[in-house]
């Protein structure tokens, strides 16, 4: 029963000792497209799309289950096809008092959900610029105006230098 309560999770599940898969769910083979028990007994450099990216989680999801007992972060997984999917992974030790019997892993892929963040900043990226060229549009607008009441002023009586200059000043100043 528990077996299929693990397997029917809609998140990826893994059992990680010395960062090595021990045991994972279905999910996880289907999230990254291996076959299953492909994964059993791989180290989990296999999940990663660089070293760099493979000792940052390290170095950071250790240290808070160390600290903690448990960890949560966003990073990259690779997939065996070569595509790369983001990933939340949170961590946390099977025995606190003994860190030997291993880390259970819960994965979700999160691809979708950062597809819409970077089109939501793109959005109000858009917004944004509206806003700017509105604001300058309107101020142009005005300026506009003041030149279109002082030319106006100034057909009225054309034979009056005096008028003209000061209107031709306002303008140019």
């Amino acid at each position: 029963e528990l077996k299929s309560i693990l397997d029917s999770s809609p998140a990826a599940i893994a059992i990680v000792k010395s960062r090595i898969l021990i045991w994972n769910n279905e999910i996880l083979y289907s999230m990254l497209g291996y076959e299953p028990d492909e994964l059993k007994n791989r180290s989990t450099r296999i999940l990663y799309p660089n070293i760099g990216e493979y000792d940052r989680v390290g170095r950071k999801l250790h240290a808070n289950v160390d600290r903690y007992g448990n960890g949560i972060m966003e990073t990259v997984w690779r997939r065996k096809d070569g595509k790369t999917i983001d990933v939340r992974i949170r961590a946390s030790r099977m025995d606190k008092d003994d860190p030997q019997k291993g880390t259970i892993i819960v994965a979700t892929d999160i691809s979708e959900l950062k597809f819409l963040q970077v089109q939501l900043q793109q959005a109000q990226k858009m917004e944004a610029i509206g806003v700017l060229a509105g604001g300058i549009s309107h101020d142009f607008n005005n300026i506009l105006m003041g030149i279109q009441g002082h030319l106006s002023l100034m057909q009225i009586d054309v034979t009056d230098a005096e008028k003209v200059k000061n209107h031709t000043d306002h303008i140019s100043g």
